[in-house]
């Protein structure tokens, strides 16, 4: 059924779909797609892409890139994924997590791409992590240690860890949680 598809995918709660399948018995003759187009909870095109197209790329498994996908199925607009693109170029961050850390798409959503679209990708993505280097090891004593050594981005892919030189606005909304002070640069 569409209903589970889409909720699975992110994209209705079960409060919508209770409100479809009442709808449906009250107007015969509208199909489930048509309800939820007519409320204006999903365009159209993306009910298409679900009915008519996912299947197809479930077994075929076509390699295009994940954002390709997005746009296919009315997701993200073209405008959309080269914002994205030129994002993850300054801040390294997947692609996935720039669109929800713009509020394009939930993460909810993503996942369920790469997992149906991308599974070897969904287990070997780039994902930078927060890791916390003793002062004992990395500073002299006496020497305080930085915010900088204390957050060092590590990315890891494929079970292979590298190290890189960063500066803070490429860590992880997530992580800023756990720094002091710190001093976030938004992109413009």
């Amino acid at each position: 059924m569409i209903g589970v598809l889409l909720h699975q995918a992110g994209l209705l709660h079960p409060g919508q779909i209770q409100v479809v399948v009442m709808e449906q018995s009250v107007y015969e003759g509208l199909k489930f797609g048509e309800i939820i187009a007519l409320h204006g909870w999903l365009k159209q095109e993306t009910i298409d892409f679900f009915v008519k197209e996912w299947h197809s790329l479930l077994i075929n498994q076509p390699n295009e890139p994940i954002g390709y996908f997005f746009v296919k199925a009315h997701l993200l607009t073209e405008d959309q994924v080269n914002q994205i693109l030129q994002e993850q170029w300054q801040t390294g961050y997947r692609f996935g997590a720039v669109a929800v850390l713009n509020g394009w798409l939930k993460q909810e959503t993503v996942d369920f791409f790469l997992n149906h679209l991308a599974p070897q990708v969904a287990k070997q993505s780039v994902r930078i992590e927060k890791r916390t280097i003793t002062p004992g090891k990395t500073s002299q004593p006496g020497v305080k240690t930085t915010l900088e050594q204390k957050h060092q981005a590590t990315y890891v892919q494929g079970g292979t860890v590298m190290q890189m030189d960063t500066h803070i606005q490429n860590y992880d909304p997530e992580d800023l949680a756990d720094m002091d002070k710190v001093e976030v640069n938004w992109l413009g």
